[in-house]
């Protein structure tokens, strides 16, 4: 009974976070909720062997807001996009970042193609104080932050400063390159967005009006925001809260989403995914 108990539990928080059930029980994110539901059940048992059982109900919160931040992940990342990788003559532009002159040891990787970027990483080279190349490589990278158009970038930290001290090195010969790109392909389909801020609760109001011949669904967006950052921009629809991959944009038809957050102001925003309906 404990067992059917967390695992509904873990369900109704998944889908109240933003998973439908289809996604639920048709990916690899029913092992994720497998291991969800033994950890709840283990951990409680164990609560309960050791006389803590009063305190059972901390690990019913925990299943429930793990399983929440689950159910937005289905909103949140794209997994459907149609993405290729580059490893040889990679379009991004890597700049060693410097404070007051002095190298930092993070880089800044900028999009230099004319896709969006998805991910990239970098490696970088260390040497001694005597100009000698230290032999271990430093690596690092981002990936799945936000779709990066051409001119738009992150930061990122290879080197630490007791790395640096470790190996006696100086920071100011520091090298470092590309090593892979991850793109986005353009989306086949034709889509008109209009977004406004709603001034009541001060949320973006995206406007998605199909223009192609076929239904398309898992609609998402990427926005500039006010601190000049390209961002993944978690919206919903306006009228079907838990229903991210069920909500469908029929041919001619507009459908409202609304943002998740109130934070930002956003700008030059776009329709970064979308998927034919099935």
């Amino acid at each position: 009974m404990l067992h059917l108990i967390v695992f509904i539990l873990v369900v109704l928080s998944t889908w109240v976070g933003g998973g439908s059930f289809s996604h639920m029980f048709g990916s690899f994110y029913i092992v994720i909720l497998v291991v969800i539901v033994a950890v709840g059940v283990v951990a409680i048992r164990v609560a309960v062997w050791a006389g803590l059982g009063a305190y059972s109900w901390l690990i019913f919160c925990a299943l429930i807001g793990l399983s929440y931040i689950l159910g937005a992940t289905f909103r949140f990342w794209a997994l459907d996009l149609p993405t290729y990788k580059v490893t040889e003559n990679v379009p991004i532009r890597v700049e060693i970042l410097r404070n007051e002159g002095q190298v930092t040891g993070s880089v800044r990787i900028t999009n230099a193609g004319k896709d969006p970027m998805l991910a990239a990483g970098v490696a970088c080279r260390i040497f001694y104080d005597n100009g000698e190349p230290v032999a271990k490589l430093f690596t690092g990278g981002f990936g799945r932050l936000a779709q990066l158009d051409t001119g738009y970038g992150a930061t990122t930290l290879v080197v630490t400063p007791s790395d640096f001290r470790q190996y006696r090195s100086d920071p100011n010969l520091m090298q470092c390159w590309a090593t892979d790109a991850t793109f986005v392909k353009p989306l086949p389909f034709k889509l008109d967005l209009r977004f406004e801020r709603n001034a009541k609760d001060r949320r973006t109001d995206f406007y998605v009006t199909n223009r192609d011949q076929v239904p398309l669904k898992n609609i998402q967006f990427n926005c500039v925001n006010d601190k000049e950052q390209q961002i993944k921009v978690d919206a919903y629809p306006a009228y079907q809260p838990n229903g991210f991959s069920e909500t469908i944009v029929e041919p001619g038809k507009t459908v409202k989403f609304v943002s998740d957050s109130a934070v930002w102001k956003f700008r030059s925003c776009r329709v970064s995914n979308a998927v034919k309906a099935d």
